[in-house]
């Protein structure tokens, strides 16, 4: 859970670079909003890790809807971190994908229980 935390770090705080020329197929991933799945894919993963960190004392769903919330925060944290990363910025959109992605651990983890 600590190196996928630093891993989402690394990614998320790397400094933009305009003069680096992406591959046609991932500018447009990007440009057409692939960078909310990105987002959404990385904070579900963190949901399920926190969640499995937890204490066993905690009932699941506690411990599911526990873990969307740390997310959720370590989420906001990184966006307002951005802001001094040279190319980088806040933006609601990152913070609403990073939310919904860590809601949707819940949901999968009480489908996959029953």
């Amino acid at each position: 859970m600590v190196a996928w935390s630093l891993l989402v770090a690394v990614l998320l705080l790397t400094p933009g670079d305009t003069e680096l020329s992406a591959p046609q197929w991932l500018a447009t991933f990007t440009v057409t909003g692939g960078d909310k799945l990105i987002h959404g894919l990385l904070f579900l993963t963190q949901a399920a890790l926190l969640e499995r960190a937890w204490p066993r004392s905690t009932s699941p769903p506690t411990r599911a809807w526990l873990a969307v919330l740390v997310a959720l925060l370590y989420g906001l944290a990184l966006e307002g971190a951005q802001e001094m990363v040279p190319g980088r910025g806040w933006q609601w959109s990152d913070v609403l994908a990073d939310g919904v992605g860590a809601a949707l651990w819940p949901l999968f983890a009480a489908w996959r229980r029953a």
